[in-house]
């Protein structure tokens, strides 16, 4: 199979993902379930035919627009599902194409978690809420992952590895520990918690799944992506932004950040400071 291939198949998974991410970016915050119904028009609620669901072209077609009643469609739906397929192309070419030899495993994980981090960024983004209904199964599923594979770019081989759990438990006891004690840090010194316990369980995901040293990489990019768009924000508009952007989102590119290219931003990092090499 040719990389052109293997990029377009796996976009081709991204986009259908993408569909089913915008279905729980809109029904979890809800209190809807997921797992069945069909979609339907957020206007006036007739069911979607399959032949208007498909990713990117339906929109197109329907000219972003409800077929029954003609109200507007979001422009998040196909902007997800491109997302999505963008993501998963990555993930499969440096998993897949760039190395000798495919690392499935590597690229099963990494999708997992791209595909998450997007609804979980969008939820954030619009409710200012990180749902238990993700981050928990998110934790279980990374600790548990601990001992049947090796960890996106945490180097290791085989298909039992015990010793990955214990990698996968403490990185979730470090990112939520350390998270937890800025919220309460943050509590104490704005008098209300600048950070959520959503935040804190995403962290510690994100621990799970990669370890002390990925975690730490989450929080501390999340945090300095945070300031950025924040100061930046408030030096545009002029006025206080405490507690009114939700920090997931950034934590979440972090999480892409740290999946792509982490450990290699890592090692250039400490070594640049004599710490290696």
């Amino acid at each position: 199979m040719t990389p052109l291939i293997i990029l377009l198949l796996a976009a081709l998974f991204g986009l259908l993902f993408g569909s089913f991410i915008n279905l729980a970016i809109y029904r979890i915050p809800r209190g809807e379930t997921i797992v069945r119904g069909r979609s339907y028009c957020p206007h006036c609620g007739q069911k979607i035919s399959w032949y208007d669901n498909i990713p990117i072209l339906s929109f197109l077609i329907l000219r972003g627009s409800c077929r029954h009643c003609e109200g507007s469609i979001s422009l998040r739906y196909p902007l997800v599902e491109l997302l999505c397929g963008a993501l998963l192309a990555l993930a499969a070419y440096r998993w897949v194409i760039i190395p000798d030899s495919p690392q499935l495993v590597n690229l099963l994980v990494a999708s997992f978690v791209l595909l998450l981090s997007v609804a979980v960024f969008f939820i954030d983004l619009e409710f200012s809420i990180i749902p238990n209904l993700l981050s928990y199964p998110f934790i279980l599923i990374g600790l548990l992952a601990g001992l049947f594979s090796h960890y996106p770019l945490s180097g290791g081989s085989g298909f039992f590895q015990p010793e990955k759990f214990w990698s996968a438990l403490f990185g979730f006891l470090v990112g939520g520990i350390v998270f937890l004690l800025l919220a309460l840090v943050s509590a104490v010194i704005y008098g209300r918690p600048a950070l959520g316990m959503g935040d804190v369980k995403l962290v510690a995901g994100y621990g799970a799944w990669f370890g002390i040293d990925g975690a730490l990489f989450v929080i501390i990019t999340g945090s300095i992506l945070g300031a950025i768009v924040g100061s930046s924000i408030m030096f545009l508009t002029g006025r206080s932004l405490r507690n009114e952007i939700p920090f997931g989102p950034f934590l979440c590119l972090a999480a892409a950040v740290y999946l792509f290219i982490g450990p290699e931003i890592i090692d250039w990092y400490l070594g640049f400071y004599g710490v290696v090499g």
